[in-house]
Parts: structure tokens; C-alpha cells; sequence
């Protein structure tokens, strides 16, 4: 019987370490997809970030808005280039985000493309960075809500906090659409909604 029982607990505990492992294993992937997912962002971020210097020297401010709007770019391009953590790249991005529509929505209001023939390529190079950027950044949210559920479930969070695994932050979004007007059509408009997907 005593013989039978250690058995029977030998079996258990091999049952409840392979289990552990698989769940451990399962949340290194997960946190894995994360960093890959954060790095095709933080490589796009910065991509647009580099645009800033060049696009705020060359593009004529014509109202105190616009000025503002710059100012606030120049910023968080300096944030960024000295951020070391993934919230402060994510802050100063978000803050690109909203200055960046800011300050094309303000420029509708004196048709700067006619003013000025090089604002329709800065639109343009934004515009297809922008959504790119948005792309990613739904697939690192995604990613994000995936592991955060796997490592704080049942019985994964006690694992995961012996392991040392904890939660990541969402990055916020600013969803918008700048249309971009073409010989003969009509001036699109400026649509903006801020989805706040921060936990």
C-alpha cells in the first residue's frame, strides 16, 4: 500500500511539472510575440520621428496653432530620441500622433498644398507612416491582451509570478484619417477619434 501511494504521488508530481512547464513555456512564447511585435513598431516610430527636424524647418507656420503644434513635435522628438523605456517612446509617439493631425488640420484651413507645393509630400510620407504605425500598433495591442491574459489566469499567475513575469501596458492610439486631395477631387476631410486602450 505505502508503496503504492509513493508511486501515485511520483506520477503527480510529474504530471503537475509537465504541466507547469508547458504553461511556462506557453508565456516565454507569448512575451516573445510581444518584443517582436513592439520592435516592428519601435522601428516605424522612429522612422516617422526622423522626418520631424526636416518637416518642421521646411513647412511655413502660419498661425500660432501651427506653431504650437510644431513646438509639440520638436518635443517629443527629443523625447524620444532620449527615451529608454517602452512607455515613454509610447507617450512621446501618441503625443507625434495627435500634434501631427493638429497641425494638418490646421494647415487646411489656409490650403498650405497651394501655398506651398512640398506640404503634399509631407502628407503623403506621413499619411502612409501613419497607418503603418497603426497597423502595429493593434498587433502589439493584440499581442499585449494575449499574454497578460495567459499570465494572470489560473494556475498561470502563480508561475508567472515566480518566474517574474509580469504585465505590459497597451500603447495608446490615436486613430485618424487625413485624405489627401488630388487634381480635381474635392478636399477630404479630417477625421479624428482617440481610442484611449491604455490598461
Amino acid at each position: 500500500m505505502k508503496s503504492f501511494l509513493l508511486k501515485l504521488s511520483g506520477m503527480i508530481l510529474a504530471v503537475g511539472l509537465i504541466a507547469a512547464s508547458s504553461i511556462y513555456y506557453r508565456m516565454v512564447e507569448l512575451r516573445n510575440r510581444v518584443d517582436e511585435r513592439w520592435n516592428e513598431l519601435e522601428v516605424l516610430i522612429y522612422k516617422r520621428a526622423e522626418l520631424i527636424p526636416k518637416f518642421t524647418s521646411e513647412t511655413p507656420l502660419l498661425s500660432a496653432e501651427q506653431s504650437e503644434a510644431a513646438d509639440r513635435l520638436v518635443n517629443a522628438y527629443i523625447t524620444i530620441n532620449s527615451a529608454n523605456t517602452r512607455a515613454t517612446i509610447a507617450t512621446a509617439n501618441h503625443e507625434i500622433d495627435s500634434a501631427l493631425f493638429d497641425f494638418f488640420a490646421y494647415a487646411e484651413q489656409y490650403d498650405m498644398s497651394q501655398i506651398d507645393p512640398r506640404f503634399s509630400r509631407w502628407l503623403q510620407k506621413f499619411s502612409s507612416l501613419n497607418r503603418s504605425i497603426l497597423s502595429a500598433s493593434q498587433d502589439y495591442n493584440d499581442a499585449v491582451e494575449c499574454y497578460n491574459a495567459a499570465i494572470t489566469e489560473f494556475p498561470a499567475y502563480f508561475i508567472a509570478q515566480f518566474a517574474g513575469f509580469r504585465t505590459e501596458p497597451k500603447v495608446a492610439v490615436l486613430e485618424k484619417s487625413i485624405e489627401i486631395q488630388g487634381d480635381g477631387e474635392d478636399k477630404g476631410e479630417g477625421q479624428t477619434e482617440r481610442k484611449a486602450i491604455q490598461d
